[in-house]
């Protein structure tokens, strides 16, 4: 323990008050508001030789410099934090406010790629019917080709009949006639 003591010497003293049944600790700075009067004082009340006082004071004024250095990392450090968060904080709102928009958007698109769909597989159907139409007119132009083929033969034939059938009347009126004029 007391090697702890030397090593730490900022320890508190405790002082019975009888009257209040409570420890009370003294404290040098209500005495003395400057730090090198606590200095002076805490050199003046202690037993302990002077010199190892005066170390003890350059240790705990090092100590005192260096907390209050790391109070001022760990400052500016809860301040970079503190504004990394509200940074996070306004991108989150901001992402809120776009999300809806973003929403109707996407629904808008999905509904636009739904209709192209529907329209792709119309557009689909109608190029298969046009296929199917266009045989089927392929189809027609051949059966048009063959009535066109089946006419010219019967009206070939027809007019060959015909022909055959005016040369035979002519015959027969010109034997007829022939015939009447010889009776």
């Amino acid at each position: 323990m007391s090697d702890w003591n030397q090593q730490y010497p900022l320890q508190r003293s405790y002082t019975f008050d009888p009257q209040a049944n409570q420890p009370q600790n003294p404290s040098p700075s209500d005495k003395y508001p400057d730090k090198s009067l606590k200095a002076s004082h805490i050199i003046a009340t202690s037993n302990v030789p002077s010199r190892t006082i005066q170390l003890n004071v350059t240790e705990l004024q090092m100590k005192y410099v260096l907390m209050a250095a790391e109070i001022d990392r760990l400052i500016i450090l809860n301040s970079s934090l503190a504004r990394e968060a509200n940074m996070w904080k306004n991108k989150y709102f901001d992402l809120e406010k776009v999300t809806p928009r973003m929403v109707n958007l996407l629904s808008t698109q999905l509904k636009l790629q739904e209709e192209e769909s529907v329209y792709k597989k119309k557009c689909f159907e109608l190029e298969n019917n046009i296929v199917l139409l266009g045989t089927e007119i392929s189809r027609l132009q051949d059966n048009l080709g063959s009535k066109d083929r089946e006419i010219s033969y019967w009206k070939d034939r027809y007019t060959a009949l015909e022909a055959s059938l005016d040369n035979r009347i002519r015959g027969a009126i010109v034997t007829q006639f022939d015939l009447s004029l010889k009776i």
